[in-house]
């Protein structure tokens, strides 16, 4: 046999192996016995300490049964001690644990902080497990639970104060749990179970037990709600007057108040009436007979006043004058009673003079106040013309004569002029508005007279050809507007240099002509006239037939005229033979002009080409006789 022992006492992991020898031919049947889990193999696993039986039978059927001790390290014994905390609040459990056997080298791994000591005295109230292996790790586990001590329990209780802020409260505490034999301590080191005269609110007390274990509580000393007062007054209506009231509302304490009030009547209800201003004092009682005071002001409004303000006239006579109430103190909203009837602030539309108002404010509180209105001199003005020396002329001119106003004086035209006198000016309607320096206006019109405008009229020749210079223009009649006017009463001037008589000659067809015409006050006329030009002739070769052969002279040409007044007649140049026909036939190559007169005389000249064929060429080519005589060259 070969053996393997457990790895440790109470471990199923040894095994044992059986080798048989000898024997039939073949292989062996192997039956280990129930301990050994009746396995058929050779080696029987999962073993504990113990001895195995194990039967081999070879193939003839013959066999042999043996035993087997298989063995395992002694067994690891363990034991814990353990300890409950000493108070419930603290951490100091303890946990033992002692171990025999096995292999030592003993290690300890605790379920809290893992590996550590055999023995803890720093452990709080709860479950806890330690494993301790040996060397060979074959361990144990102990499960165990610290113990908190008996928790120290407080019952605490308190009795209000009879009123809010006093000292008549008191606390009460009950312990139970701990190892009793309690002492108490108070925050405000009373000693005894019971705290007295203690003001509202938390006090905390501190309980002992014959271990020195504490526990701390608190509890809370309450107080009946304060008397809570909230004040209110109505300022008296008018200054100095006993017409205020003063208010309190109280709420909290005990209820059923009493009320005293510190007015020279010594009023006892909530409200205080018929008061100046000035500043009071209230206490208000409760049944238990605790109180609180405060303190109430009665304002009054200042002292109703005025102070007036106005705006004259603006011009003598324009009823636009105001005046302005400014009261200040009383209390607002403000009423207006003016004597011309008027109920708001500011009276307008005032005339000169005194202007009275009552002011009331909302309490009926008055007072009366006045304020003169007055009004500047009166503005007046004239204005004196030139009229216009010739009609569309710009020579007429206004002034202004200033009788009355107050200075300085502004002046705005309707021609745009700024100044006391306009020059320049052209005939028509002028208004001229002047203001002074109150704002006063004076608005004047007058009107600027021309005489009547002159008129020409012109007539006209136009020239004999296109451009030609022999028009001629003149003037016929002179008017002042609807009267005829002397010719000789006149100075012309032509734009041509020296012409200064009404008829002009020699004009150039299609040119216009201006004539500046002048009468004896110097008025000035300027027209003009265009001089009628008739179309240019124009002259075009209609066809044009060249020569058929070379030095031929059968070429002819057709030529129309346009323009002028028509009734052409025609004349070619000596070299077409000066044929007078539009047509000229006949002709050689080459060059010919012809000339188109109209009617007037008025001529074009235009010219063509007459082409011909090229002349035929031609050569010999000659053979000599071969012989003399022969012919047959």
């Amino acid at each position: 046999f070969n053996t393997q022992g457990a790895s440790c006492s109470g471990m199923e992991d040894g095994t044992a192996t059986v080798i048989p020898s000898g024997g039939g031919i073949g292989s062996y049947i192997y039956n280990w016995d129930a301990n050994a889990g009746s396995q058929l193999t050779p080696t029987a696993t999962d073993l504990d300490v113990g001895t195995y039986t194990v039967t081999v039978t070879d193939f003839l059927g013959c066999q042999v049964v043996d035993s087997v001790f298989v063995d395992a390290p002694n067994a690891l014994v363990t034991d814990i001690q353990v300890e409950p905390t000493s108070c419930s609040y603290l951490d100091n459990g303890v946990a033992m644990v002692s171990a025999t056997g096995g292999q030592p080298g003993y290690t300890y791994e605790w379920s809290d902080i893992g590996l550590g000591q055999p023995d803890r005295n720093d452990l709080p109230a709860g479950p806890y497990s330690v494993t301790i292996t040996d060397a060979n790790e074959c361990f144990e586990v102990i499960d165990f639970n610290i113990v908190a001590a008996s928790e120290i329990v407080l019952n605490l209780s308190a009795t209000e104060v009879d009123c809010a802020s006093s000292a008549s409260g008191s606390a009460t505490v009950v312990p139970t749990g701990g190892a009793g034999g309690y002492t108490y301590l108070w925050e405000d080191n009373q000693a005894d179970s019971i705290a007295t005269g203690l003001n509202a609110g938390f006090i905390a007390v501190t309980v002992t037990d014959a271990n020195g274990c504490e526990a701390i509580g608190d509890v809370e000393v309450i107080e009946p709600e304060v008397i809570a007062l909230t004040p209110s007054s109505t300022p008296a209506l008018c200054f100095n007057t006993a017409t205020g009231t003063a208010n309190v509302i109280a709420v909290g304490g005990a209820g059923n108040y009493t009320y005293q009030w510190s007015d020279p009547n010594g009023q006892n209800t909530p409200t205080a009436v018929g008061l100046p201003a000035g500043t009071y004092m209230v206490t208000v009682t409760d049944v238990n007979n605790c109180s609180s005071t405060t303190m109430v002001v009665v304002d009054e409004p200042a002292l109703l006043s005025n102070m007036m303000g106005a705006t004259n006239l603006s011009c003598n006579g324009s009823p636009d004058g105001t005046a302005t109430a400014n009261p200040v103190g009383g209390t607002q909203p403000y009423f207006y009673n003016w004597s011309n009837g008027q109920s708001g602030q500011t009276a307008t539309a005032l005339n000169a003079g005194l202007a009275y108002v009552t002011i009331t404010d909302v309490n009926g509180c008055e007072v009366i106040d006045s304020i003169e209105v007055t009004a500047p001199e009166a503005l007046e003005i004239t204005l004196s013309p030139s009229d216009v020396s010739c009609n569309a002329g710009m020579d007429g001119a206004i002034s202004v004569n200033i009788l009355s106003g107050t200075a300085p004086f502004e002046y705005n035209w309707s021609s745009g002029g700024m100044t006391g006198t306009v020059l320049q000016l052209t005939a028509g309607l002028y208004t001229v508005t002047v203001t002074d320096a109150n704002d006063c206006e004076a608005i004047e019109s007058i009107v600027i007279d021309e005489p009547d405008a002159l008129n020409a009229q012109l007539n006209q020749q136009g020239s004999t050809c296109f451009n030609g210079l022999d028009g001629s223009a003149a003037v016929v009649s002179i008017n002042y507007g609807n009267t005829p006017a002397t010719l000789a009463d006149f100075d012309f001037a032509w734009n041509i240099p020296g012409a200064d008589n009404p008829t002009i000659n020699n004009l150039v067809g299609g040119q216009t002509y201006t004539v500046t015409i002048t009468d004896p006050l110097g008025c000035v006329l300027v027209e003009s006239i265009e001089i009628d030009n008739p179309s240019p002739v124009e002259a075009a070769i209609a066809t044009a037939t060249d020569a058929s052969c070379f030095d031929g002279a059968d070429g002819q040409a057709t030529v129309t005229g346009t323009g002028g007044a028509g009734n052409y007649t025609f004349q070619w140049d000596f070299a077409a033979g000066e044929q007078t026909t539009a047509t000229a036939t006949g002709l050689a190559a080459g060059a010919y002009n012809v000339t188109i007169a109209d009617g007037n005389g008025c001529e074009a000249v235009t010219s063509v080409s007459i082409a011909e064929p090229t002349e035929i060429d031609f050569s010999f080519e000659t053979n000599n006789v071969e012989c003399f005589g022969a012919s047959t060259g």
